[in-house]
């Protein structure tokens, strides 16, 4: 935890936007895992340095996705955690 709580209010955001929404090993359901994806959460903070935007977002879920679980299940689920992810960072520097 960092001494500014709207910056652990955003890693919490992400976190469960991974976890509630992107999703591709499916532990929404088993509590005991949520920490599954916290290794994606430095790669996608540090996206927000590199000329971030929802749409990019949305490519790093997908090739994670991809590339990491060996999933194809479209880029609807990488979208629409982008999309939640964006909202929050849009609260985050508000």
């Amino acid at each position: 935890m960092s001494e500014d709580p709207r910056a652990d209010q955003f890693i919490e955001d992400i976190r469960q936007a991974l976890i509630q929404v992107w999703d591709p090993k499916g532990i929404v359901k088993k509590p005991d895992l949520h920490d599954e994806y916290d290794d994606y959460l430095e790669i996608i903070l540090d996206n927000f340095e590199d000329a971030a935007s929802e749409d990019r977002l949305a490519e790093l879920l997908l090739a994670i996705e991809q590339e990491e679980f060996k999933k194809q299940r479209g880029d609807q689920a990488s979208k629409k955690a982008a999309q939640k992810i964006w909202q929050a960072f849009e609260r985050f520097i508000a």
